[in-house]
This record gives C-alpha cells, sequence and structure tokens, in this order.
C-alpha cells in the first residue's frame, strides 16, 4: 500500500526532491548553475562606498593591532620588571653578584638570560607597532579624503581619482 502523494515526486520526476546521481540529464540541466546567478554590481571596480566600507575596515584592523602591540609591549616590560626582581633576589639569597663567578646562580643567569630575549623582543615588537601607527595613520588619511570626496548626491562612478589614487 502506498502512502499519501505529498508533492514530492519519484525518483525520475525533474519537480521532486531526488539526490542528485538518480537525476536525469534534462533535469539536471533545469538546476542553475552558481557562476550564471547575475552579480550584484555589473562594473570589476568597486564604487566609492564599497572602497569606504573596506577603508574603515581596515583602518579597524590596524586600531586593534596598535592596541595589541601596546598591549604586549606593556606586558614584556612588566615580565622584564619581574624578572629584574627575581635576578636580585637570587643575588642577594646566594650573596653572589659577580656573574663570572663559578658559584653564580643557574637561576639568576636563566633570568638574565631570558630578560635580554625580552628586551629584544620588547625593541622589535617596538618597531611593528611603529609602523602600525604610520599605516593607520596614512589609512586615516585616506578614509578621510574619501569621505570628503564620497557625496550622496554623486553617482558611485563619479570619483574614478580617488579610487585610483587609494591602488
Amino acid at each position: 500500500m502506498r502512502g499519501p502523494d505529498l508533492g514530492f515526486g519519484r525518483a525520475g520526476d525533474c519537480a521532486g526532491v531526488t539526490p542528485l546521481s538518480t537525476m536525469s540529464n534534462a533535469c539536471a540541466r533545469t538546476i542553475p548553475n552558481a557562476w550564471e546567478i547575475a552579480p550584484m554590481h555589473d562594473s570589476k571596480m568597486p564604487d566609492a562606498s564599497q572602497l569606504l566600507r573596506r577603508k574603515q575596515f581596515e583602518a579597524n584592523e590596524k586600531e586593534r593591532r596598535v592596541v595589541l602591540l601596546s598591549t604586549m609591549i606593556r606586558d614584556f616590560d612588566n615580565m622584564i620588571v619581574e624578572l629584574d626582581r627575581h635576578i636580585a633576589a637570587e643575588e642577594d639569597r646566594t650573596r653572589i653578584k659577580d656573574t663570572g663567578h663559578l658559584a653564580y646562580s643557574t637561576f639568576a643567569t636563566a633570568a638574565a638570560k631570558r630578560r635580554l630575549n625580552q628586551l629584544s623582543t620588547v625593541a622589535h615588537t617596538k618597531s611593528m607597532l611603529d609602523v602600525a601607527r604610520r599605516e593607520l595613520h596614512e589609512l586615516r588619511v585616506q578614509l578621510r579624503d574619501l569621505e570628503n570626496n564620497h557625496s550622496p548626491l554623486a553617482p558611485a562612478g563619479s570619483t574614478p581619482d580617488a579610487i585610483s589614487a587609494l591602488r
């Protein structure tokens, strides 16, 4: 006994819901190809609002990077201060402050080496922060220029100079 027809069709019926492996060629041709769907914008060149949104996103990402790098530098500086305290405490405990002494603490030696590594990491991170700040400043200038050139009354393609200047 067959159940009621719910309108889903049979295995070979084009109107039905069937797996692709059981579809006939005629049915497969009726399925739209994803590449045939018309794009929202026919132009390959981004319009001013898209460019503005992209620059705003890039500026936000650079701001996050600047904040992250600043936080990292502050944390590294705190670690360096803490390592200095540990080294001083170990030298006070052992009463040997000469790093060339045979009985100098291996803990103090390792902490001093780690401190030097932290100092070089801070220097590298500060240079990355300077670059990120410079890039952020450039992005903000570009964004300000874009916002000044972008007029809601003008058509989207009316600012080709602004768009080509940002490339």
